[in-house]
């Protein structure tokens, strides 16, 4: 296989996700994502989640951090969890407290 069909084939998946009839553009989170929402879980799960949600989301960056944490929990973690099934994550989804 030459390196541009394997980059292609490494290539980051994209989706949708409607919540409450919205739709929600998310990616498939990329492996360098995945080490810093793992240790920002290590830190504190909840800012973990919404990590993942302003990583994985195209409505969202790191600096909606705070808008993210005082958003709904159970759409956050709808969000976040639609995310990780993108992701091949689906094992790491949080509750929906």
């Amino acid at each position: 296989m030459d390196k541009s069909k394997a980059i292609a084939l490494l290539s980051v998946k994209t989706g949708k996700v409607d919540i409450d009839g919205e739709s929600f553009q998310i990616n498939d989170l990329t492996i360098g994502q995945r080490g810093k929402i793992r240790a920002a879980i290590r830190k504190d799960d909840v800012r973990g989640q919404a990590l993942i949600v302003c990583l994985g989301c195209e409505t969202f960056d790191e600096s909606d951090m705070d808008v993210v944490l005082a958003s709904s929990g159970k759409k956050v973690s709808d969000l976040a969890d639609a995310i990780l099934d993108l992701s091949g994550l689906g094992d790491d989804k949080g509750k929906k407290d």
